[in-house]
């Protein structure tokens, strides 16, 4: 396997889609500069990488290592209206699953943003507090 090959050919993929490095690696659970390292031929990603960029994709493993795509079966069984390719459905699944994963995926970053967001409210509220009672009670230090 040609690391330098590979990670053209992942770096052409996410091009391709008009993703960001950081959505990609989040996506797959690295951080950012390994993604990055990956695009550049400096990093040969692991088996679970490899399966997940693959997915993301809509690549095979043998295409991202290899650059080999795959074969397409095709079954003339449309009563001479053409041959159909079997494998679109899947595609479709592949492309609504991802999506789906997507919209779960940034409906857990706005939970967190709100849990940041309470918290940060709550240490606002209690500072309040403080400061309040600090100048209700004289300690102001006004003369």
């Amino acid at each position: 396997m040609d690391k330098k090959e590979i990670g053209i050919r992942i770096k052409q993929a996410r091009l391709d889609l008009g993703w960001k490095q950081t959505y990609v690696a989040g996506r797959i659970g690295i951080h950012q500069s390994t993604y990055s390292r990956m695009e550049k031929g400096e990093h040969l990603p692991n088996a679970k990488e490899f399966a997940s960029i693959a997915e993301i994709y809509l690549k095979t493993i043998e295409y991202l290592q290899n650059g080999t795509l795959p074969v397409v079966e095709v079954n003339d069984n449309t009563n001479g209206l053409g041959p159909q390719v079997t494998n679109i459905n899947g595609h479709a699944r592949n492309g609504l699953n991802h999506a789906t994963d997507d919209v779960d995926f940034y409906k857990d970053q706005l939970k967190h943003k709100d849990k940041q967001l309470e918290e940060a409210q709550g240490m606002m509220s209690s500072l309040i507090d403080l400061l309040s009672g600090y100048f209700r009670g004289g300690g102001g230090g006004g003369g």
